[in-house]
C-alpha cells in the first residue's frame, strides 16, 4: 500500500506552478513574435504596392517612349 504525504502534493503543486509560469512566457514570446510577423506582412503589402505603382508607371513611360520613338522614326522615313 502507497501512502501519499502531504509533501508529494506540494511537489506536483510547485512543478504545475513552474510549469504555468513556463508556459505563460513562451506563450508572450510567441504573441510578441506573431505581432512582429504581423507587422512585417503589412510592411511588405506596403512595399508590393508601391512596386506596383512604380511598375505602371515604367509601362506608363515606355509607352510614352514608344509612341516618341514611332513619331521620330516616321520623320526620318518622310524625310528620306
Amino acid at each position: 500500500m502507497i501512502i501519499f504525504f502531504p509533501s508529494i502534493g506540494y511537489i506536483c503543486l510547485a512543478i504545475a506552478i513552474i510549469l504555468s509560469i513556463f508556459i505563460k512566457r513562451k506563450a508572450e514570446a510567441l504573441q510578441d513574435k506573431t505581432d512582429e510577423l504581423k507587422q512585417q506582412i503589412v510592411e511588405l503589402k506596403m512595399a508590393q504596392v508601391d512596386l506596383n505603382n512604380a511598375q505602371n508607371e515604367f509601362i506608363k513611360l515606355s509607352e510614352q517612349l514608344n509612341e516618341k520613338m514611332q513619331e521620330k522614326t516616321g520623320i526620318y522615313r518622310r524625310i528620306s
